[in-house]
């Protein structure tokens, strides 16, 4: 699907930095081709799906947009990626889809109106479905 979504954690409304330790450990194994000059990443899951991540690993770590991906596996490597960073998955309609209910009272004021949870996948595909 063309369509993007964001990872960012919050602290108090600011954000901060994520584990480029932690993208490795998720993505690492599933990933099939990197484009460091452009900050490019695809990964494929096992299940066969893709996604394309743009993130700039270098410190500060404090983004990925996470797009063009399939339903299935790919997600669900997202959503663990999200929940080890302890940060939300933001999507393009200002909804936030949490993997710890704490990370709420972390949001900016422009993602408290419509928020979701995901411990899965299967979570985070409804959430888009929903929009």
């Amino acid at each position: 699907m063309s369509y993007a979504v964001y990872v960012v954690r919050f602290d108090h409304g600011e954000p901060v930095g994520l584990s480029a330790d932690a993208f490795a450990e998720v993505f690492g194994p599933h990933m099939t081709e990197t484009q460091s000059q452009f900050q490019f990443h695809r990964v494929v899951a096992p299940d066969g799906g893709d996604a394309e991540i743009y993130a700039d690993l270098d410190p500060p770590f404090d983004s990925l947009s996470f797009g063009r991906f399939s339903p299935g596996d790919v997600c669900e490597l997202l959503v663990r990626f999200a929940h080890r960073c302890d940060t939300p998955i933001l999507l393009p309609e200002d909804i936030a889809v949490l993997t710890n209910p704490d990370q709420a009272q972390h949001l900016p004021a422009e993602f408290r109106d419509d928020v979701r949870l995901a411990v899965d996948g299967g979570d985070l595909l409804t959430a888009i479905g929903e929009t």
